[in-house]
């Protein structure tokens, strides 16, 4: 019996140190990452790359450029959905919040022609859907409307060419979540609306377009982050397969610089920048060097970034991302489910992006 009662005792004894040192590493993990949240926040305005900030943080928004400024267009705030638009001039460094407000939406999009921003989609309060079609004048700071969205939905993408809006994808708010193929086209000179070819696998995804062909990248299928990468020949109406990406992306934003895709953020890896060659058709990975200061889960993993200087990109999703000449703009965005939303202007140079240093 006593040879019994002190082996209890070496199994409690080893039990609770083993608690201990259990308790004693998560402590220190969480003291850790303390350190590391507030060194982020703290050197993130050291960054010459973000010294420029909105004045209402934001996500789920389209940014668009006129000229040398750009214009930031609602989406989502700490309170809400919000209408408000800030122009940001690249040159001078100035930010504006303008006196004329959109209806309050996210997750819309928006296109330029003949100096004009063209705005529909999204949802808004209450989460109605959005079909109103907004012009909004940067010269004038006014506001007009256009014939209504037909097939209102959100987290849908775009591109202007000849005149005319091409909407992709996207997802409807009845029943929410339903992903769809369609292709929205709207002609700016008649105010009317037409369809295009179906998309090959319906999801929220991001386009670019070059040459009369829109590239349609990775995206959200309802279910799954997925690796389609597909073309749609604007003057034939026809769609076809490419390679699939050599990664799953989600929430992330594109824009053509040269001869190559640039694509900025992902739902999960918040730091990933990916480009694409048009004349090798690969994909690389740049090193961004980010920052990233919340726990991410996947697959019931966390994962944590810390600040690294001189970072390419600061780590987001949900982000907006446009150029003006050679350099591009990432703007706002946020970093978690339940994070904030976030107010940094991010600026990288073309000839910094082909310098980076690839994986």
């Amino acid at each position: 019996m006593m040879g019994n009662r002190s082996g209890r005792d070496a199994v409690g004894k080893q039990g609770g140190a083993g608690f201990s040192d259990t308790l004693v590493r998560i402590l220190l993990s969480l003291f850790v990452i303390g350190i590391a949240v507030w060194f982020s926040r703290s050197h993130l305005q050291k960054s010459a790359k973000t010294k420029h900030r909105l004045i209402i943080p934001r996500y789920g928004m389209p940014a668009i450029a006129v000229g040398e400024c750009l214009y930031i267009l609602g989406g989502s705030a700490e309170d809400g959905q919000v209408g408000d638009i800030e122009r940001f001039n690249t040159v001078t460094g100035k930010v504006t919040l303008m006196k004329t407000k959109l209806l309050p939406r996210r997750y819309h999009t928006a296109e330029v022609y003949d100096g004009k921003i063209y705005i529909t989609g999204g949802y808004g309060e209450g989460n109605q859907s959005n079909s109103r079609l907004e012009i909004y004048d940067p010269e004038t700071d006014s506001l007009g409307e256009g014939a209504p969205f037909p097939s209102p939905r959100y987290s849908v993408s775009s591109v202007m060419a000849d005149g005319k809006m091409y909407i992709f994808g996207g997802s409807w708010l009845r029943p929410r979540g339903r992903i769809s193929y369609k292709v929205d086209i709207y002609d700016v000179k008649t105010d009317k609306w037409t369809e295009g070819a179906s998309m090959l696998l319906g999801r929220q995804t991001d386009v670019v377009e070059k040459d009369g062909l829109v590239y349609a990248i990775g995206g959200y299928d309802g279910k799954i982050a997925v690796k389609n990468f597909e073309v749609y020949d604007i003057k034939k109406d026809r769609w076809a397969k490419l390679p699939d990406l050599p990664f799953e992306i989600s929430a992330h934003h594109c824009v053509i610089m040269g001869n190559k895709i640039y694509s900025f953020g992902d739902y999960y890896e918040l730091d990933r920048v990916w480009a694409y060659d048009f004349n090798s058709n690969k994909w690389d990975v740049i090193m961004s060097r980010g920052i990233h200061d919340v726990f991410q889960p996947r697959k019931s993993m966390f994962k944590i970034y810390h600040y690294q200087p001189c970072a390419i990109y600061l780590a987001s999703r949900h982000n907006a991302v446009v150029k003006v000449k050679e350099t591009v703009y990432i703007i706002g965005g946020n970093n978690s489910t339940y994070g904030p939303c976030l107010g940094y202007i991010q600026s990288v140079t073309h000839e910094n992006l082909l310098r980076a240093a690839r994986k």
